[in-house]
């Protein structure tokens, strides 16, 4: 199955995104009180076999992964290289020095709210766009390439995925900027349900 988005697509979503965001950025401000800006600058849809190519996959990175359920089936998975993500706890947590090379529970927890919060705005601003239901379970925090991390999730899907949505993303704050990739990943049929109704919403 060979999927293409339309440019009207492809801005429907990312508007979307952007909308879910924004919830997402205005409840992290509150969490840490200090405003919180989040944007999705560009959107793609990518087949899962040139996502390898996709930022520095020399390394490890961190993932926060939310298995999602309802009427699509997949997971949604935010990555950020191991420096991003040390940033992105500092900028949640306050602390001025990281010195650890392993994050600290304190660490994971802010990582995972972090995770739990995009998780459901993004998957709320889809429900208003597509008129369909995902509900995203609690975050794990996860560690690997992206290859690793993806393989590790879809080996329990029973019809695998081709595609990936991938919503590059900045976070900041006035001292840190910090940029990520977050991918709704889903099995093919999901991804063929997802196709369908943004076309139906579009009246195309």
């Amino acid at each position: 199955m060979e999927i293409h988005l339309t440019d009207f697509e492809k801005d429907a979503l990312q508007e979307a995104g952007n909308i879910g965001m924004s919830h997402a950025a205005n409840s992290l401000s509150e969490m840490i009180n200090k405003k919180v800006e989040i944007a999705v600058p560009e959107l793609s849809l990518v087949p899962l076999t040139e996502i390898k190519g996709i930022g520095d996959q020399t390394g490890r990175i961190v993932g926060l992964t939310l298995p999602v359920e309802g009427d699509v089936f997949g997971d949604i998975l935010i990555t950020f290289s191991k420096e991003g993500a040390w940033s992105l706890v500092k900028m949640l947590t306050g602390q001025d020095q990281i010195e650890n090379q392993n994050f600290s529970e304190m660490d994971i927890s802010a990582l995972k709210e972090t995770g739990n919060i995009l998780g459901t705005h993004f998957s709320n601003s889809l429900t208003d766009l597509l008129e369909l239901t995902l509900r995203p379970s609690l975050p794990s925090v996860i560690e690997g390439t992206v290859g690793e991390i993806i393989e590790n999730i879809t080996k329990r899907w029973k019809n695998k995925a081709q595609y990936s949505l991938i919503f590059n993303t900045r976070f900041s704050t006035v001292n840190e900027d910090v940029s990520g990739n977050f991918f709704l990943l889903s099995d093919s049929e999901s991804l063929e349900l997802i196709m369908n109704a943004l076309k139906k919403q579009l009246g195309m």
